[in-house]
């Protein structure tokens, strides 16, 4: 089944039940434990994939993992879990700024005339002179 007609598994939305507390227990995960624990453990094994094998794999899925974060946080966990492993962090990285690149029109300034105007107000006095180059 699929939620929001998004394309997003339902078992990767946030759900709005109460966590049982019975689920719990001595030597008993409850169901967000055990759900963390499998997001971490998919988070690992993406990490020994190789770079090219990651970027066609999981690179191509960055828009449908960002659609999935915004209907459930929980989720972040995998990014963070990338982002932090030196094996996964360059290209996930590459894959993260490549969509953001493809989305900068949607959140980006109407007229795009108004990038020029941030370079000449980095050469003005009081805003950094020539050393604000970046």
């Amino acid at each position: 089944p699929r939620a929001q007609g998004k394309g997003i598994p339902e078992a990767f939305v946030a759900s709005e039940e109460k966590e049982d507390p019975k689920s719990g227990g001595e030597g008993h995960p409850s169901h967000m434990e055990a759900a963390k624990e499998v997001l971490e453990s998919f988070a690992s094994a993406l990490t020994v994939m190789e770079p090219h094998n990651f970027k066609a794999t999981v690179g191509t899925q960055v828009p449908f993992y960002f659609e999935a974060v915004v209907a459930n946080s929980h989720l972040l966990g995998i990014a963070q879990i990338l982002l932090a492993n030196p094996n996964s962090s360059a290209a996930f990285c590459d894959a993260l700024l490549h969509l953001v690149a493809t989305r900068l029109p949607e959140v980006g300034p109407g007229d795009p005339g108004q990038a020029g105007q941030w370079g000449a107000a980095s050469n003005s006095p009081g805003h950094g002179g020539a050393g604000a180059h970046f």
